[in-house]
């Protein structure tokens, strides 16, 4: 049986991803001053409170996807999971466009990081912990 080789793809959609989120960085203002209430004034505090909020996801976001792509080349993993990592990508980067065209409040990219970033590198980090605890027992 031959084995399909996901790398390049979990390459691509990786790489996309982290632009997306890097996309979404920059553009952070607009996310925060939507997260306010429409009529009211701005409050300085909730605003930075609410920037800060979202620049440690986004940024938490980025750190994982780049250690995600680091990891991806560490070791092969089986076609479940890649295909599993592929989907759960392919669907984030769904949403983040919608994200991106329409602005949404900042609980949203929690939601968001919750669903797709915490379960893709999770499943790496398992690996990397399982087999660095084989090579313990295994000398």
């Amino acid at each position: 049986m031959s084995s399909i080789n996901f790398i390049p793809s979990l390459f691509l959609i990786i790489t996309a991803h982290t632009c997306m989120v890097v996309t979404l960085f920059w553009n952070r203002n607009y996310y925060v001053k939507n997260s306010m209430a429409p009529n009211s004034d701005i409050d300085v505090d909730l605003f930075y409170d609410l920037d800060t909020s979202l620049s440690i996801n986004l940024s938490l976001s980025s750190v994982f996807l780049l250690l995600e792509l680091i990891l991806l080349f560490r070791k092969v993993y089986s076609t479940p999971i890649n295909v599993f990592l592929l989907f759960n990508h392919t669907f984030g980067i769904i949403i983040l466009l919608k994200f991106i065209l329409h602005y949404h409040p900042v609980h949203h990219f929690w939601i968001h990081f919750a669903l797709f970033s915490v379960p893709t590198i999770s499943i790496p980090v398992v690996q990397l912990f399982r087999d660095l605890s084989m090579k313990k027992i295994c000398y």
